[in-house]
């Protein structure tokens, strides 16, 4: 099959080169380390163009088998976006299930018993407080995030973990991005994976 181009996704919120980067990065380090995905959790995933990414960019590779992708999004917005994209896919990965989850990770998911052995996650990143606002509440659920928020994010991509899981995240360097991410370190073990201008890419594994 040729890679999806033509990714279907709302006008108020485009994805960016940060969520392909991501998926190229997690893709080479599959690869490179010879790690299955198994379980996959696509947090804060929007149209879900980062874990449909990963999936078609491994299966050539046999070994590499994506048992389910299950796509968590706060917005009823994108669930059309969602469905377009995975149906674009969806028959060619026969033995995957897709599963649409329109939730508020922060809240609903507080008793989940789901543990996966990937999660791949591009949080809003951009404090509320650092500029200025869009004036579409939908853009800016996206984009910002409040105090507090962004810990409570990555925390709960913790707790979704499998015992031997990865967490790829993106992040920008600023200071309260990298005070969640010290508080992190004292926990797991966090790696910065990659530097780009406007944002960082981050593995975190409970072990």
């Amino acid at each position: 099959m040729e890679l999806i181009t033509n990714y279907s996704q709302p006008e108020f919120y485009r994805f960016s080169r940060d969520s392909i980067e991501l998926a190229n990065l997690v893709v080479n380090y599959l690869i490179e380390n010879f790690i299955s995905p198994g379980r996959v959790a696509d947090l804060c995933c929007g149209s879900g163009v980062i874990s449909l990414e990963i999936l078609q960019k491994i299966m050539d590779d046999p070994s590499l088998k994506v048992s389910s992708i299950d796509f968590y999004e706060r917005q009823e917005d994108y669930r059309k976006h969602l469905e377009n994209n995975i149906g674009q896919v969806s028959e060619y990965f026969p033995n995957t299930d897709f599963n649409i989850n329109i939730c508020n990770i922060l809240k609903d998911l507080e008793q989940s018993q789901d543990r996966y052995d990937l999660i791949v996650m591009n949080p809003p990143y951009f404090h509320h407080a650092s500029g200025r606002s869009p004036k579409d509440e939908r853009t800016r659920i996206c984009r910002e995030y409040k105090d507090g928020q962004l810990n409570g994010l990555l925390s709960r991509g913790v707790e979704l973990l499998s015992a031997n899981g990865r967490l790829f995240f993106v992040c920008r360097e600023d200071k309260d991005s990298i005070r969640v991410i010290k508080e992190l370190s004292l926990k797991y073990r966090v790696e910065k994976v990659s530097e780009a201008s406007a944002f960082s890419i981050y593995l975190l594994l409970r072990s």
